[in-house]
């Protein structure tokens, strides 16, 4: 005796009332199992057909993947809205296999099939080397990222973060070549000779081949950065305009990092003249919680100019909204430029961190350490302890530094110079931590410092004198900006907006190396670029 049937056939799914229909077996299929079913019309012109219910479905993760990416929409600009496009299976070419699609009118029933344009397909209509002469299918390789560009965007987001992180033009540009397969080395004769005879004769050698590639991250730079560094300073934008409208107050820290003259050959790091200066401006991110009272800092602005005048500083200062405290050192320099550029709108905080290692620094003796009593006082200043007390404490403080010092031998004449110079600047410091407790608002650049150690100083040190091009330099500072605040950790980020715009330009990009120095200006060491740009930036 068979089983006893307790579910019902499925009705049909073409709207066939009078009906035969009976189980026509079971398939199964790699995403799922179908129970398949034959309708016969009852006194109906259409024949009978074959329908499948899903029975049990299985978790494929090729098709999971599918189907949380949207598909893409008709190429056709009649059907973006009026039809419905779903996957229609994939086919074999040279390429590799591709998806097809399906796009149907929901107003007419019409239904054409079609495939999403490769990136590569907008990029180049003729691929054929002029010098090997062999052409190229279209659509074969790497996802280039532009005309002008033959590396994959793949490898362009590689070398844009290299660069972000210090790493030179150079071995940005060997890491793209290795990416690629392509010889690193010269394969040209030059002067009869081959490059191995060139060698042995030491008129050739990989370190000398490998400075010849500099230009293709400069390139890259040149023509892909941009694009980062817009998308990354209007989201460090819309941020701000978000704490404006919580009342969050908007903290900037100004520093510099001078550039000095290295050696590489002799191996040694000497203090001797600056060659140029980076001027740094950093925020404070106010990290959502439910006090905002979480904190952290990012980079805004890295500008490469040849001096730290306050004209200089103008200039940097003069890029950014007013905001309502500016933590600096006490150089004269920033809080003029600072009151010049934003007038009443911002409160200057002089930085705890500047004004105790400039102190600890003159009482020092020699290279003698202070007395642990007096290390232990030095770092009794901070800012619970000048929120709690005000500005009196910094009094009471430097009255115990002076007993201190007397007590223990030390001179205190240098104290007294530096107690009239800092005094004044850790009153105001003071005054903003008791004041401003929630949220609370730095008085200390330290987390300025150390950004500048992670991100600005890889750049220039033991190679900061040979950057020349100041407006390459500072794009270079830009794409720092942007990689310090995660602009490039998501490849995929960075490669949808290197293709949007790959697409909005029609597959052109600017060539490489059209960044010049001002017209009349001599370049990042020359001291007239600032008069230059400032009268620039006032016209």
């Amino acid at each position: 005796m068979g089983r006893k049937k307790t579910v019902a056939n499925p009705s049909c799914p073409q709207g066939h009332e009078r009906a035969k229909v009976v189980a026509w077996g079971v398939r199964k299929l790699k995403t799922a199992t179908v129970q398949r079913f034959r309708c016969t019309p009852d006194g109906s012109e259409a024949g009978p057909h074959i329908f499948a219910v899903l029975v049990e479905s299985k978790a494929v993760p090729r098709k999971l993947i599918d189907d949380a990416v949207l598909p893409p929409p008709c190429p056709l600009p009649e059907h973006a809205s009026t039809t419905s496009v779903i996957r229609h299976g994939v086919y074999t070419t040279a390429t590799g296999r591709r998806q097809r699609y399906t796009c149907a009118n929901l107003s007419t029933g019409e239904m054409h099939t079609f495939s999403d344009v490769l990136p590569r397909a907008q990029v180049g209509d003729d691929t054929c080397c002029d010098e090997c002469g062999v052409p190229t299918p279209v659509n074969a390789g790497a996802e280039a990222a532009a005309r002008r560009n033959s590396f994959p965007i793949s490898v362009v987001h590689m070398v844009l973060k290299d660069l972000s992180e210090g790493c030179s033009y150079t071995t940005a540009s060997l890491r793209a070549l290795e990416a690629v397969k392509r010889p690193a080395g010269r394969v040209r004769e030059r002067g009869g000779q081959a490059p191995a005879v060139r060698d042995t004769l030491g008129r050739v050698g990989p370190r000398r081949d490998g400075r010849a590639h500099w230009h293709i991250a400069a390139d890259i730079l040149e023509t892909f950065a941009p694009i980062i560094v817009d998308s990354a300073f209007a989201t460090i934008d819309a941020e701000e305009k978000q704490f404006r409208a919580e009342k969050l107050p908007i903290v900037y820290v100004a520093d510099e990092l001078d550039v000095m003259r290295t050696f590489a050959r002799s191996q040694t790091h000497t203090t001797a003249p600056v060659v140029w200066t980076m001027l740094v401006v950093s925020r404070t991110r106010w990290e959502p919680s439910t006090t905002r009272a979480n904190r952290s800092n990012r980079l805004l602005r890295v500008r490469a100019l040849p001096k730290r005048t306050q004209r200089a500083w103008e200039l940097v200062l003069g890029e950014l909204a007013p905001p309502d405290f500016l933590i600096c050192d006490g150089a004269s320099a920033i809080r003029n430029a600072a009151a010049a550029v934003w007038a009443d709108e911002t409160q200057i905080v002089p930085c705890t961190y500047h004004a105790l290692t400039n102190i600890t620094a003159g009482i020092t003796v020699g290279k003698t350490p202070l007395p642990t009593k007096v290390t232990d006082h030095l770092r009794s200043l901070t800012r619970d302890a000048m929120s709690e007390h005000g500005p009196g404490l910094v009094s009471e403080w430097f009255d115990e530094l002076e007993i201190l010092l007397a007590g223990t031998g030390l001179p205190i004449d240098s104290l007294w110079n530096l107690r009239a110079l800092y005094e004044p600047l850790l009153k105001e410091s003071a005054v903003v931590a008791q004041t401003h407790t929630n949220p609370r608002v730095p008085i200390s650049n330290a987390g300025a410092e150390i950004l500048i150690s992670n991100w600005v100083k890889p750049l220039v040190d033991r190679r900061g004198p040979m950057f020349t091009n100041l407006p390459r330099t500072n794009l270079l500072g830009d794409l720092i900006v942007a990689g310090s605040n995660g602009a490039l950790l998501n490849a995929r980020t960075v490669s949808t907006a290197l293709q949007d715009d790959n697409r909005l330009n029609g597959g052109w990009a600017p060539p490489g190396r059209e960044l010049t120095e001002p017209k009349g200006a001599l370049g990042l060491r020359d001291p007239r670029v600032i008069d230059y740009l400032a009268e620039q930036a006032a016209s």
